[in-house]
């Protein structure tokens, strides 16, 4: 391995370093401390009853993540839903608290990465320069910002406990590190199940960092074995949990369509690097790669050779910050198809870190050539203070409903869910004229969006247009069985003008999938289905 040199006098001190991090995740990202909930933390969060009650706390460990009753996605993150449930008890739903603890996750990622840096590089700068880039990368905003998304924040600071843990260990020969490593790599499954990848990348691990303590294949089957063990008692009671959900089919397309997916997603993910503008919480895939080549050619030149240089350079940081590049993008790279979307920046926060260790590696490589290390550090402070102010830009984005998918659908007029959810937060505050006008956009631009027509329909229904919401309401229907909303509001029609048995039907739909927002009128829908039984059954 190659081992932390003698400082020299431009070296930045261990508490001068961190200090510095501190600051410099504040500048970029402290503004999200007054931001509010936004997009799915409505449902996650605010109007989630689970979190309020210590009761719930079997269905919290044991359960399934299940927040809309029209998604089956298969997710079992205990510790992540824990946390709200913590949190909630804490602080309530004041958003102040579960941003802190999101920065506080981010700084608490970033000083791992440095400290682990500090055992790889050469000098304490690369170190240093690696988190420095990590910490204040807008890339990382959504991640940070995201209430709703921190599994992310959550999964990787068990990840890069468990490789420091384990690194250490390596070093110690202790077999306590390496249970303690494998531990926090059980934690952080119980976060999100992208820390599994670590396996592989520890699998190689000695190859690409150690040269002291060389293994061969048993002796390091050994060394995993407590990570392979620690995976199989995850994926059985990760099976338990989820034993009565029954996922939905893909609507991607098969493997190989996913696949080829890549050749346009990585693009845009390497883009979101050195191009720290027009992101989306929404990106929209073309199903149709093909004519996108004239750019999608060059850079997968560029990258095939950019690859080609690290492997030649025989560093082993460069070869081992490759591999985590490489393992931790498996995951989201739709082999196995991603219900949130196929692509989304919070998707990049782990495997990026492969990107910093490359940054790092870069350091050490122009300070090893002779290049002043003032001049390394001037320059990383310059770009560093440009990626702030757009962090901090694309933070201000995060505020709000209105803030984010304005952006949204600035960036991408074609956007059908920024259209959608700009709909949504006008109606939450009143101004039904600009929801209607969104929502109305939506079904333009999506004439089978079930839930806007279902919003249209209720619009209809307010305004007595009883025709009209029906038409809308068996639209939403037809393009979605499951939108609950729809059963609801087309049964009270269909018993209000007397039609009682297809009511009936519509009722009975609508309470075999509750929405969380509509459990307090489970009682009255019960009653209405028991008088109408009394009436259908009337001759």
């Amino acid at each position: 391995m190659q081992s932390f040199s003698s400082p020299s006098r431009y070296d930045l001190s261990n508490k001068a370093a961190s200090l510095f991090l501190g600051l410099a995740i504040l500048l970029a990202y402290g503004i999200s401390l007054v931001n509010g909930f936004v997009w799915d933390d409505t449902q996650i969060i605010v109007n989630n009853m689970v979190n309020r009650d210590w009761s719930n706390l079997s269905k919290v460990l044991m359960g399934p993540d299940v927040i809309y009753t029209d998604d089956l996605a298969s997710y079992y993150r205990p510790l992540n839903r824990l946390l709200y449930m913590i949190e909630y008890h804490l602080y309530g739903l004041n958003p102040f608290g579960y941003h802190l603890l999101n920065l506080l996750l981010h700084l608490g990622n970033v000083m791992l990465l440095f400290t682990f840096g500090n055992k790889i590089f050469a000098n304490r700068n690369s170190a240093f320069i690696a988190a420095l880039f990590f910490a204040v990368h807008p890339a990382n905003a959504e991640a940070v910002n995201f209430i709703s998304g921190r599994n992310n924040l959550f999964a990787t600071f068990f990840v890069l406990t468990s490789l420091l843990l384990f690194h250490v260990g390596r070093q110690r020969s202790s077999l306590t590190l390496n249970l303690l490593s494998a531990l926090s790599f059980l934690s952080g499954l119980f976060c999100k199940e992208i820390a599994l990848m670590l396996v592989p990348v520890l699998y190689f691990y000695p190859f690409h960092i150690e040269d002291t303590k060389k293994s061969n294949y048993r002796e390091r089957f050994i060394l995993l074995l407590p990570f392979i063990v620690a995976a199989l008692l995850y994926v059985i009671i990760r099976s338990a949990a989820l034993s009565q959900i029954v996922t939905q089919p893909g609507t991607e397309g098969g493997l190989w369509s996913r696949l080829v997916m890549n050749l346009y997603i990585i693009p845009l993910y390497a883009s979101m690097l050195v191009i720290p503008l027009g992101y989306k919480v929404y990106y929209s895939i073309p199903a149709d790669i093909w004519p996108h080549l004239k750019w999608i050619v060059p850079f997968w030149a560029a990258f095939i050779c950019f690859i080609y240089f690290l492997v030649r350079s025989g560093s082993k940081i460069a070869l081992f910050a490759l591999l985590w590049l490489i393992c931790n993008y498996v995951p989201i790279s739709n082999i196995i198809e991603i219900p949130s979307g196929a692509m989304a920046e919070r998707f990049i926060y782990l495997p990026f870190i492969g990107v910093w260790l490359l940054v790092g590696f870069a350091s050490d490589h122009f300070t090893a050539r002779g290049v002043s290390p003032i001049k390394i550090l001037s320059f990383a402070t310059g770009v560093t203070l440009l990626l702030a102010l757009f962090a901090t830009m694309r933070s201000m984005e995060w505020k709000n409903d209105l803030t984010l998918f304005t952006s949204l659908v600035a960036t991408n007029p074609e956007s059908v869910q920024g259209h959608y959810n700009l709909g949504g937060w006008y109606r939450e505050h009143g101004d039904m004229q600009k929801a209607r006008y969104y929502w109305e956009r939506t079904v333009h631009l999506q004439p089978n969006h079930s839930n806007a027509l279902s919003q249209l329909g209720s619009v209809a229904f307010v305004e007595k247009r009883l025709n009209d919401a029906e038409g809308l309401y068996r639209r939403a229907l037809a393009s979605g069985k499951q939108n609950a909303e729809a059963h609801y509001n087309l049964a009270l029609i269909l018993e209000k003008t007397g039609r009682y048995a297809e009511a009936l039907v519509h009722y009975t739909q609508f309470l075999k999938r509750v929405p969380p927002e509509y459990k307090t009128v489970v009682p009255e829908v019960t009653s209405r289905v028991v008088r109408l039984q009394e009436k259908v059954a009337t001759p």
